[in-house]
C-alpha cells in the first residue's frame, strides 16, 4: 500500500465504505507495528456489510431516544466480496487500475434495484412538521455554504452519531489522514523519489502517457471516474436525494466502460514502468520514513485501525 492510499483508506472509512482493518480485542499480544501496511494491510470491502447492520443498529436507538421509529435500512447493495481484489498493490493496479472506474463497475448497487425503504410509510404518515423534526434527528440541522468546507467535521444527526460510534471519531481519523497526507509530501520530497520518477516519467512518454509525478495517472483517473459516475446517474433520473435510493440497474455504464479500460492501459503501464525504475528505491525511502513516522503517531494510528500489526495466521 503507498501512503497515499492508506490516506484515502482514512477517508473510505469516514465515508463508512469500508474499513481497511479491524481493532484486535488484545493489542498487547500482537508485535508492535513498524510499517503502514502492518497498520493498514491492504484495501478490504469484506467487513463493511457487517459495519453497515451495525451502524443502522445504533441509529435505531438513536432515533428512538429522538422519539421516532426507525427501522434498519439492508445496504448490501454496497458490499464488496474481499475475494475480488488482489491484495498485492501491484496486481491490483494491473487488473484494476487505480480503483476508479474499474472498480466502480464492480460496485454491487450499479446492477440492483433500489429496495423499498422500510421507513418510508411511517415517514409519510408524519405531519409536516413532524417529518421536519425526523430529518433533523436523522440527518441534523441543514448547513449553510460556509459551514460546507473541507475542514467541517459533521457532528450532529442519528446517523453522524452513529458511524462515529462504530468507524471512530471523525476528527480522529481526518487528523490521521492530515498527518498521512503530511508524510506522503515529504515522501515525494525526497531527493532519491525525485530522481527516479525523472527516470519514471521518461518511460511513460516513451509509453504514450505524459506525466510528471507518481501521483499524478491515480489522481486524474480517480477524479475521472468520479465525474462520470455522478453524470451517469444525473442522467438515470434517480431522486439521488431519497434516502431510499441505493440501487441503480438501469444506470448507464457505458462511459465508465470506456473510461475503465483506458485505466487500466495506463496502469499496466505505470506499472511496467514502477517495476524498471521506482520499487526499490521506493521501498528503501518508506523503510526511512514510515517508523520514525508510527513511533511519533503510534498512539493516534492505535486509536484509528486497533493497534495491531498484520498476522500472517
Amino acid at each position: 500500500m503507498t501512503l497515499r492510499n492508506a490516506a484515502a483508506v482514512i477517508l473510505f472509512v469516514v465515508a463508512a465504505l469500508l474499513t481497511s482493518a479491524c481493532g484486535s480485542s488484545e493489542p498487547e499480544s500482537t508485535p508492535a507495528a513498524e510499517t503502514l501496511d502492518d497498520y493498514f494491510g491492504a484495501i478490504g470491502f469484506g467487513s463493511q456489510e457487517e459495519q453497515n447492520r451495525l451502524i443502522e443498529e445504533a441509529t435505531v436507538a438513536c432515533m428512538a431516544q429522538e422519539g421516532f421509529e426507525y427501522q434498519a435500512a439492508t445496504l448490501a447493495g454496497f458490499t464488496f466480496d474481499d475475494d475480488a481484489f488482489p491484495t498485492d498493490p501491484a496486481e491490483f493496479r494491473r487488473q484494476y487500475g487505480y480503483g476508479g472506474a474499474p472498480v466502480l463497475l464492480e460496485a454491487p448497487f450499479i446492477a440492483e434495484e433500489s429496495p423499498d425503504d422500510p421507513n418510508a410509510p411511517y415517514y409519510d404518515a408524519l405531519s409536516p412538521e413532524e417529518q421536519a423534526a425526523y430529518d433533523v434527528a436523522l440527518y441534523g440541522p441543514d448547513l449553510d455554504e460556509e459551514q460546507l468546507s473541507d475542514q467541517f467535521i459533521p457532528t450532529e444527526g442519528c446517523l453522524i452519531e452513529a458511524t462515529q460510534s462504530v468507524v471512530g471519531d471523525f476528527q480522529v481519523l481526518f487528523d490521521l489522514q492530515s498527518k498521512l497526507e503530511d508524510l506522503q509530501a515529504q515522501f515525494d520530497a525526497d531527493p532519491r523519489i525525485i530522481d527516479v520518477t525523472v527516470d519514471w516519467s521518461t518511460c511513460m512518454t516513451e509509453a504514450g502517457y505524459n506525466y510528471t509525478t507518481l501521483s499524478q495517472p491515480e489522481q486524474e483517473f480517480t477524479a475521472l471516474a468520479q465525474q462520470e459516475l455522478f453524470s451517469a446517474l444525473l442522467a438515470s433520473g434517480e431522486d439521488l436525494t431519497s434516502p431510499g435510493t441505493v440501487g441503480f440497474a438501469n444506470l448507464d455504464t457505458s462511459g465508465l466502460e470506456a473510461l475503465a479500460a483506458e485505466e487500466i492501459t495506463v496502469a499496466n503501464a505505470d506499472q511496467d514502468c514502477r517495476d524498471l525504475h521506482v520499487n526499490e528505491v521506493e521501498q528503501e525511502v518508506r523503510e526511512e520514513l514510515e517508523p520514525q513516522f508510527i513511533e511519533e503517531n503510534r498512539e493516534l494510528l492505535d486509536n484509528v485501525v486497533g493497534g495491531s500489526a498484520t498476522s500472517d495466521e
